[in-house]
Formats: structure tokens, C-alpha cells, sequence
């Protein structure tokens, strides 16, 4: 999850390293672009994380060939904080 104080950036900021990963690793790699305030306030950025996570969980099979064993969360900045909460909310709502 991309950082910028939970205001500013998103997942095209921190392509330049993703794709590196993801190549170098040979794993798809998920950036998500959550929406930020002024418009969408407070929880809305976890909430929008965590509801991607959920997507990918339990459905991105449908749609592409990732069927997913292990899922890792990453992010810089506000992105980390993001990790951190979509972790407790993950293990909250399995």
C-alpha cells in the first residue's frame, strides 16, 4: 500500500520498485489505490484495503490464475500503518 500521509500518492508512485519485486520474485503483486480524505474521511482508506483483501482472498481465482496460498502485506509510510490495520482486520473477520 502506497504511503503519502493518507492524502497524497497512489499505486503508480511505487511502481518503480513493485514491478522490480514482482519480477524479481516471480509473484504478482497488488497495489491498491485507496480512496484518501478530504472526500473520504477516517475509515474509509482501511476499509477499501480491506475489502480488496477479501476480494483477493476468496475470489480472485475467479477472474485470474492466482489462486493465492499466502498473501503478504506491505506498505511504506501510511501504507505500513494500512498493513498493520488490514492485518488486524484480517485476522478480526476471517
Amino acid at each position: 500500500m502506497h504511503g503519502g500521509g493518507f492524502v497524497a500518492l497512489s499505486s503508480r508512485s511505487t511502481q518503480n520498485y513493485t514491478r522490480k519485486w514482482a519480477k524479481d520474485l516471480n509473484i504478482p503483486i497488488l497495489s491498491i489505490d485507496y480512496r484518501m480524505p478530504p472526500h473520504h474521511p477516517f475509515p474509509q482508506a482501511p476499509l477499501d484495503c480491506f475489502l480488496v483483501y477479501r476480494f483477493v482472498a476468496h475470489h480472485i481465482h475467479n477472474f485470474m490464475n492466482i489462486k493465492p496460498k499466502n498473501i503478504y502485506l506491505a506498505g511504506d509510510s501510511a501504507g505500513g500503518n494500512l498493513a498493520c490495520s488490514l492485518t488486524g482486520l484480517a485476522m478480526k473477520y476471517k
